[in-house]
Parts: C-alpha cells; sequence; structure tokens
C-alpha cells in the first residue's frame, strides 16, 4: 500500500485595503453620521463582521456600518475595535482605538492619506491614523494579524449582499 502525502496549501489572499484606527467618545452611528457629512456617503448597518480569534479558539462578532462606492471601486467598513460580547479587541496591538475604518479596493492609496486628515478635523474624533495599507507603505501590524484581517473581509464580502456585486 502505497502511502499518499498531501501537502497542505496556503492561500494567498491579498486582499487591497488600508486599516485607520480612530479614537472617540461618539457612538459608531455618530461616527458613520460624520463620515456621511464629510465623505458625501452613506454607511448602512449591515451584519456583524466576524473574526477568528486563534488563542480564544473562537469566532467574534464586531459591529459594522457599510459604506459601498461602486462607481470608485472601493467600500469603507466601520468596525467596533471592541467584540459585542466585549470579551476581546480586534486588533489587540490596537486596543486604545475605539474603532477601525477598513478602506477596501484597488484606488485605496488614493485617498487614505487626505480621508485621515479629513478624520482629524471631524468634532469629537480626538486621534485618527493609519496602521496599515497593503501596498507595504505603512505596515506596523503583524502578518498574522493582516491575514486574518484578510480572511475576514473575504468572508464578509462573500456572505453580505451589499458587498456581493462588488469585486475587491
Amino acid at each position: 500500500m502505497a502511502n499518499i502525502k498531501f501537502e497542505e496549501a496556503s492561500i494567498t489572499l491579498n486582499i487591497p485595503f488600508a486599516l485607520i484606527g480612530m479614537v472617540t467618545p461618539l457612538a459608531n452611528f455618530q461616527v458613520a453620521y460624520r463620515l456621511q457629512q464629510n465623505m458625501s456617503c452613506e454607511f448602512e448597518k449591515t451584519d456583524d463582521f466576524l473574526l477568528y480569534k486563534k488563542k480564544m479558539k473562537k469566532d467574534l462578532n464586531f459591529h459594522c456600518l457599510l459604506q459601498v462606492d461602486i462607481t470608485e471601486g472601493l467600500s469603507y467598513m466601520l468596525l467596533d475595535n471592541l467584540a459585542t460580547d466585549n470579551s476581546a479587541y480586534m486588533i489587540t496591538e490596537l486596543k486604545r482605538m475605539d474603532y477601525i475604518l477598513l478602506v477596501i479596493g484597488r484606488d485605496f492609496a488614493n485617498i487614505t492619506t487626505s480621508l485621515c486628515k479629513e478624520l482629524q478635523n471631524i468634532h469629537n474624533i480626538s486621534f485618527a491614523k493609519v496602521f496599515y495599507t497593503s501596498d507595504n507603505k505603512i505596515v506596523s501590524l503583524r502578518k498574522n494579524i493582516v491575514k486574518s484581517l484578510e480572511e475576514g473581509i473575504e468572508y464578509f464580502r462573500d456572505s453580505n449582499q451589499l458587498m456581493s456585486d462588488f469585486y475587491i
């Protein structure tokens, strides 16, 4: 009998995105409202963002507000950094951040810097900083965190009607 050895394939998603961390006392819908005013867009409450935490060996849900701009080929996900059950942070290294804004799409680099400056000018947003861009200009997150976020984005895109027609 022959031994058959299966090699584990590693999947590289390489989803183009930027991650902006924000500190504010505002609730997520208030942050979305202020973003809408500045960006001339409309965020919608959608399904929670699901992220698997290996250390805890469980899936965690994070509140999510979504804006999909098909003409620009971008989507914006405003995520609470603290899980819905308050058991863990999405990104522990950024636990001082109240919200994570993911800018997803091929042309995110064109707007990320200006968006971050706009965020800092919004009343009651005391801090906004770009912590990661997938074009490797800014990398302050570990690769396993980035891979986990990419998997979460891919799962969210596949399971969410608002993003189902949007190609990343």
